[in-house]
């Protein structure tokens, strides 16, 4: 066979497998979705560490995921804790995000790209990840610190960094929402990462932190979070 026919073949294989990995992609995370999210529907542009981080109101890329999973697909013990005011279900949430399989391979790189002396305190392992409680103060992979919690959100902040990725822009700044929510009218909780990101350290700027592209595939790693995250909650 001609070396060009190989290749050809070859092509074809890569693209097959491409649009199969999308489609099953798309299957698996079907029950995600983003749901609106301004700064007319949300207090979370309101917050006072958003002010204080983003003062020149940079534009950003913000959005809201959104998973419903019905109270019986919820392991009972960690919604019946939340019903009495209990953090399990938003601690439970957290756990699976940073410590399940949506951050094991961010967590890997941070690991071997940021982990140093100074951030030795940090939480770094999936084990350590899994059974953190999430308590305010605490620092996931020299990378996110929790700023606030409850018995239903876990605030935190993305620490600043320099992008090196062409098309970034500027210092990438962020502050996050994970929230739970029992909908009764539905019998179901509503699981929600919110994410607000931005360009907040070096003065105005006049575009979002992020070209089109990489955009995309930040919406898909927050449905896989969210997915994750949805999964520790689950029985």
């Amino acid at each position: 066979m001609a070396r060009w026919q190989r290749r050809g073949r070859f092509g074809g294989y890569a693209a097959m497998g491409s649009v199969a990995g999308i489609t099953c992609w798309k299957f698996w995370s079907r029950k995600s979705y983003f749901e609106e999210f301004t700064p007319a529907t949300d207090k979370l542009f309101c917050h006072p560490l958003l002010k204080t981080i983003n003062p020149h109101n940079s534009p950003s890329i913000h959005d809201s995921c959104v998973r419903k999973v019905p109270f019986s697909q919820v392991q009972p013990e960690v919604l019946g804790d939340h019903r009495k005011g209990g953090s399990k279900l938003i601690t439970t949430y957290c756990q699976g995000i940073w410590g399940g399989y949506g951050f094991a391979i961010q967590r890997r790189l941070e690991n071997l790209k940021t982990k140093n002396k100074d951030s030795k305190g940090d939480l770094w392992t999936a084990e350590q990840l899994l059974g953190s409680e999430y308590n305010v103060g605490e620092v996931i992979t020299d990378h996110f610190t929790i700023i606030e919690k409850t018995n239903d959100t876990i605030l935190l902040r993305g620490m600043p960094v320099r992008p090196q990725c062409a098309g970034y822009c500027g210092y990438l700044d962020s502050i996050g929402e994970l929230n739970v929510r029992l909908n009764e009218e539905e019998e179901c909780v509503e699981f929600r990462f919110k994410k607000i990101l931005f360009s907040g350290a070096e003065g105005p700027k006049d575009k979002p932190p992020f070209p089109a592209a990489i955009t995309m595939l930040h919406y898909q790693y927050m449905k896989l979070l969210v997915e994750s995250g949805v999964c520790r909650c689950s029985k």
